[in-house]
């Protein structure tokens, strides 16, 4: 039994190893404190430094390969993280893999990797999916329609190897184009303009306000 400040701590040892803590163990010290678990080939522990960062981290070799979960105190740990923010990281990796800011938002940092998702992705009303530098490309709903907004620079390109097929949600048609063949227009369903290699045909009647050169 010891005392650490105005507090006693009762500290004792098993035959087995084990160290028992009847109280706080306070380590304290200017620079990093570390607390570490396990062998060379398996290592927990919890890492501080001092009005900087706190973090756990898991390892089976060395400290460069060790992936790390933290909160950030002020923005000396590395760009990206201020003052509250939770992060995932590893230290042989320029950049955070992960960071949860305090305000709300998460942002993901590595670059070269895939993100997958095996579940949903649900936003609430006129909360945007958005893509490019600038917000070029915005996908949402308003709560009583939806939009594709190409905002930014350059048009619009939807692409298709083989059909693009414009369909209602039951998967009616209404329109479909083929690569290098034709273009299918309908109502409600049914086809009444089809492109073909020498012109077009219609099904059904064709009304024209002006002249019909033929």
């Amino acid at each position: 039994t010891g005392s650490a400040g105005s507090r006693s701590v009762a500290l004792s040892v098993s035959s087995a190893g084990t160290v028992a803590i009847g109280g706080t163990l306070d380590v304290n010290g200017s620079g990093q404190q570390m607390a570490s678990f396990g062998n060379t080939s398996a290592r927990c522990g919890i890492e501080v430094k001092s009005s900087q960062w706190c973090e756990v981290f898991f390892t089976n070799s060395s400290y460069a390969n060790s992936a790390r979960i933290g909160m950030a105190y002020d923005s000396s740990h590395s760009s990206g993280t201020v003052n509250g923010y939770f992060y995932v990281y590893q230290p042989n990796v320029s950049t955070m893999d992960l960071i949860v800011k305090r305000a709300g938002g998460v942002t993901l940092c590595s670059t070269g990797h895939t993100t997958a998702l095996g579940g949903n992705l649900t936003l609430n009303d006129s909360k945007k999916v958005i893509l490019g530098n600038s917000s070029d490309l915005q996908i949402y709903h308003d709560g009583s329609a939806s939009f594709i907004d190409d905002a930014g620079t350059g048009n619009l390109r939807i692409r298709a190897n083989g059909s693009l097929s414009i369909q209602k949600y039951t998967g009616e048609t209404m329109g479909v184009f083929t690569a290098d063949g034709s273009v299918l227009l309908a109502h409600d369903n049914s086809t009444k303009l089809e492109t073909t290699s020498s012109g077009i045909d219609v099904t059904g009647i064709v009304q024209a306000t002006g002249y019909l050169a033929v």
